[in-house]
């Protein structure tokens, strides 16, 4: 377990302050639930399936984005098109956008 704690501060130390990590990992849940709210509140047609399959979705789309390394680079068609690192202050409005679009 001491093993553990020092690999897991010396993992830290290089990527940021304690509570930046504490909030991006928070952050990819709450998008959901943040979708999963205004689905309720805002809409008559939510279904609890749907809900749920937006829910997920959001989660994975946020968790896909917490993962990304660095800047993707996509070729579509001929042309070479780069998604960008999104900062972990974005991840609550794209999980709950996408759990409502898909919610609905």
């Amino acid at each position: 377990m001491g093993a553990d704690i020092v690999w897991s501060c010396h993992a830290f130390a290089r990527s940021g302050h304690v509570l930046e990590i504490g909030l991006s990992i928070a952050s990819v849940l709450w998008g959901a639930m943040l979708g999963v709210f205004l689905l309720g509140t805002m809409t008559k047609r939510a279904s609890e399936t749907g809900t749920i399959v937006g829910m997920i979705a959001g989660c994975i789309v946020n968790l896909l984005l917490w993962l990304q390394p660095h800047a993707l680079t996509f070729t579509i068609f001929g042309k070479q098109l780069i998604a960008p690192k999104i900062a972990w202050t974005w991840y609550v409005m794209i999980g709950s956008l996408t759990t409502f679009a898909v919610g609905i």
